[in-house]
């Protein structure tokens, strides 16, 4: 009877799996939309332009 070593294709899957774990868990940056609407809403106020700002997001 021959053994087969599942060692190595374990090891191989384990690996893989974690690389692909950790760069699923990178989230896309949240600041830059911020930090473009705050640029776009200082811009507007410098130049003495009314600025109004309504927020979506359903927090109290």
């Amino acid at each position: 009877m021959k053994k087969t070593n599942l060692k190595t294709p374990l090891t191989i899957i384990i690996y893989f799996s974690f690389v692909v774990i950790s760069f699923a868990q990178r989230l896309d940056p949240q600041q830059t939309p911020y930090e473009e609407l705050r640029s776009i809403v200082e811009t507007a106020s410098r130049s003495q332009q009314k600025v109004w700002v309504e927020d979506f997001t359903g927090l109290n």
